[in-house]
């Protein structure tokens, strides 16, 4: 009984603060902390306020912010992490003949878990997302406002875009674990935020525009034994082995 007791207590002593978190095989690292998402992205050609700017990519990585620890790669665990998004432009400001800013609302972007390999796009959009969307709705966002500049001419141009993302409800295998209002736009909280950076296209290629994407968030505990939940359940076990002990009843746990 002795040894039973130092053996538990020393499991219990060794356990850390906060738990890793795995969901559909991709780690999001401990609760409580800062990551960030690197992605690729492809996406269509707008020019009228109303057109929908859609599109889809997939993250290649996800980090601790604080020390670019790589927590998971595409391909870990066997799986992808795609996505794919939705914003409607609402203006186009022309700053001089070269450089405009596109203002974006209403947008909708959502993750989806899915198992490596199984993705080869055709070049048609449409065709694309309805692939990625077959996989495990892992993150439901929508979109605050989003703001991208764009230099050069109406076919060819390079550009930086932002904006905030929000959690939808409970969909989301993930949801809950980055539904943490942690990021300040100025004057109100968002769950994450994002960077991307996008060109013009070569052509021949499938998509007129390619990019790349960082998008940051922290995490929140989720639904992993606690310490205190497992001290409790411990001391239950000790009980009962006393109990046992006393009664002369001898119990196998395969």
């Amino acid at each position: 009984m002795k040894k039973f007791l130092s053996t538990f207590f020393a499991f219990f002593i060794s356990i850390p603060g906060a738990f890793a978190s795995v969901i559909d095989g991709i780690n999001v690292g401990p609760a409580g902390s800062n990551v960030f998402q690197i992605g690729s992205i492809w996406e269509g050609l707008v020019s009228t306020p109303g057109q929908h700017l859609q599109g889809i990519g997939f993250i290649d990585s996800i980090k601790l912010e604080s020390d670019s620890t790589i927590l998971w790669q595409s391909g870990d665990n066997s799986r992808q992490l795609g996505f794919t998004f939705d914003y409607i432009l609402a203006s186009i400001n022309v700053i001089t003949p070269t450089i405009s800013q596109y203002n974006f609302t209403t947008g909708v972007l959502q993750f989806y878990s899915m198992a490596n390999g199984t993705f080869e796009s055709d070049g048609n959009l449409a065709n694309d997302i309805s692939k990625i969307q077959a996989g495990q709705l892992f993150l439901d966002l929508t979109g605050a406002n989003f703001t991208g500049t764009v230099v050069g001419s109406p076919t060819v141009f390079t550009g930086l875009g932002s904006g905030f993302l929000d959690v939808i409800g409970n969909a989301g295998s993930a949801n809950a674990v980055f539904d943490t209002d942690s990021k300040f736009d100025g004057s109100i909280f968002h769950d994450m935020l994002f960077n991307s950076s996008f060109t013009t296209s070569a052509p021949g290629t499938f998509y007129p525009i390619v990019g790349s994407i960082d998008i940051y968030g922290n995490t929140n505990e989720i639904n992993e034994p606690k310490p205190l939940s497992l001290l409790l359940l411990g001391l239950g076990l000790i009980g009962i082995g006393s109990y046992t002990n006393k009664k002369k009843f001898k119990f196998n746990i395969a």
